[in-house]
């Protein structure tokens, strides 16, 4: 048996992957980016909207912010930093600090061993690096 890859692969299914985290992948055992054989395809689209590869550091942000949606309108070319920014400002998920007496509970709960670190924030509503915190000083 042969090791056929690609679309004349028997077992083909179109190249076309959505990963965990909702980006599409596509098959282009070409490009030089390319992790086993599959690119993402918001890139793609926009190296051939620009004409050229993308460079180291340079970032393709999805503007609605649904990952499959790679349509030329929906997306939009900026470096690493401007990425963290334009992520940062509209952060639904503001830091919480917890209280001194909040922190005692905190310990209280953990000591006790019923209670995972991520119960306890959830019941504190605040992250899990919080109550770490919290927990190791």
């Amino acid at each position: 048996m042969t090791n056929v890859k690609g679309p004349n692969n028997p077992r083909w299914k179109g190249g076309r992957q959505v990963t965990f985290f909702g980006y599409v992948r596509v098959y282009c055992p070409t490009h030089p980016k390319a992790i086993r054989n599959l690119v993402s395809e918001h890139r793609l689209i926009m190296e051939r909207y620009l004409q050229r590869q993308l460079q180291d550091g340079e970032v393709v942000h999805h503007r609605n912010h649904d990952k499959s949606d790679n349509r030329i309108e929906n997306l939009e070319l900026m470096t690493n930093v401007e990425h963290s920014r334009q992520h940062s400002l509209g952060n639904r998920y503001k830091k919480r600090v917890l209280t001194p007496r909040q922190e005692n509970q905190v310990a209280q709960l953990w000591q006790t061993g019923k209670y995972r670190m991520k119960d306890i924030a959830r019941k504190f509503n605040v992250g899990t690096t919080a109550i770490f915190s919290s927990i190791h000083r």
